[in-house]
């Protein structure tokens, strides 16, 4: 009897020690659990995170953004792609969203190479053209279209501007050649033909000059190197000395300067980057003028915007209304400038400074009988005190 109780006893003890190490299993097969399901879930949150953000990317940029798998269905498109193709509510195929057989050859091009690396070309959609950008992955294709438009209009215009500065500078330099063949000549040894030929070599050098300053100043303004400090100064002391330094140049076609400018009037301005923007304008007004001609110069009263504005007037052919804002644009030649000296950037660099100052910078045509265009600067009006007055 003793034996079976004892034999009883083992066998319950064995049982409760595999018992407590089930137990003991259990519960760490289910702490484990736990700690894989908080990680999965830690895994899930940070993959959620980063669809955000990567939504967020997606959706402030100006790229069309596109997501197709290897057969050629759309799983993608952020709103760039949208606003182009439509909205995207099912994965549907490239075709039928995009509707362009050279987009979808283009992506089957690029699967032929290695997966990893990106494919580049340029393609039209809708009478667009397109820098595109492919990469394949095992699974999904990422397409990236951006609009080169602007691109291709900013090439166009740096190509023309480098071949009309091209022959801009060498217009003059052969000018100032021949005048020196000809003051080094026997005919050169004539008063009056010597000081015709030095007019006409002042007035090539300060052509070389112009074309020198506007790139310059290009040059600081794409840098952010333009500091503009903002003093009152009287109006009248911007117009001044840009009249007294195109003087020459106006002799030479015999225009009349005249200075209309108010006395008392004040504005704020950087003084130096001031006189450049009027120069810019007044070395155009002079350029553009017809021989025998007037440029005034007057000015007006904006009081519900508290400007002061500046008018430089010509007598030229004027402007054709659809380019009356875009010849403030970089390295822009209307069709009548195209024959006139020039780099076709002093507008741009008024318009640059003016910006920086707070005002405005505008073109329009002179009402008829007057002929000609009237570029209008306008600058903040102050009632500050010169520096020098107490």
């Amino acid at each position: 009897m003793d034996i079976w109780l004892l034999a009883a006893a083992g066998v319950i003890l064995v049982l409760f020690v595999l018992w407590r190490r089930s137990e003991r299993q259990k519960v760490q097969l289910a702490d484990k659990c736990r700690t894989e399901s908080f990680q999965h879930q830690q895994k899930l949150d940070e993959l959620h995170h980063l669809r955000q953000a990567l939504e967020a990317a997606a959706f402030v940029t100006d790229d069309l953004l596109l997501v197709v798998d290897a057969d050629m269905v759309v799983h993608y498109a952020n709103q760039a792609a949208q606003k182009l193709f439509g909205t995207l509510e099912n994965p549907t195929t490239l075709i039928a969203y995009a509707h362009s057989l050279e987009l979808e050859n283009l992506i089957k091009e690029s699967q032929e190479g290695a997966q990893g690396e990106v494919y580049e070309q340029g393609l039209h959609l809708q009478d667009i053209p397109y820098n595109t950008r492919v990469l394949s992955c095992p699974d999904y294709i990422g397409i990236a279209l951006t609009d080169a438009t602007e691109l291709r209009r900013l090439s166009r215009a740096r190509q023309d501007f480098i071949t009309n500065l091209s022959h801009e500078i060498r217009t003059p330099l052969t000018s100032i050649r021949l005048i020196a063949d000809t003051m080094r000549s026997p005919a050169g040894a004539d008063s009056e033909m010597s000081r015709t030929l030095t007019k006409k070599m002042i007035h090539e050098v300060d052509e070389l000059n112009q074309m020198a300053e506007e790139m310059l100043e290009l040059s600081a303004i794409e840098a952010g190197r333009q500091v503009v400090r903002l003093v009152p100064v009287p109006l009248a002391e911007l117009v001044s000395s840009p009249i007294e330094r195109i003087q020459e140049q106006a002799a030479l076609k015999n225009l009349h300067i005249i200075n209309n400018i108010t006395d008392n009037i004040i504005v704020l301005a950087d003084k130096e980057h001031a006189e450049r923007a009027v120069m810019n304008v007044l070395h155009n007004a002079v350029k553009f003028s017809p021989g025998e001609g007037t440029i005034l110069i007057e000015n007006t009263m904006d009081d519900e915007l508290q400007h002061a504005v500046l008018h430089i007037c010509d007598e030229g052919v004027g402007i054709p209304p659809h380019e009356l804002t875009r010849i403030f644009e970089r390295f822009y030649r209307s069709e009548e400038a195209r024959h006139t000296p020039g780099t076709g950037l002093g507008l741009a660099i008024a318009r640059h400074i003016m910006n920086a100052h707070g005002g405005e910078i505008w073109a329009s045509n002179r009402e008829p009988p007057e002929r000609g265009t009237r570029i209008s600067l306008a600058f903040q009006r102050t009632d500050q005190k010169l520096p020098s007055q107490s």
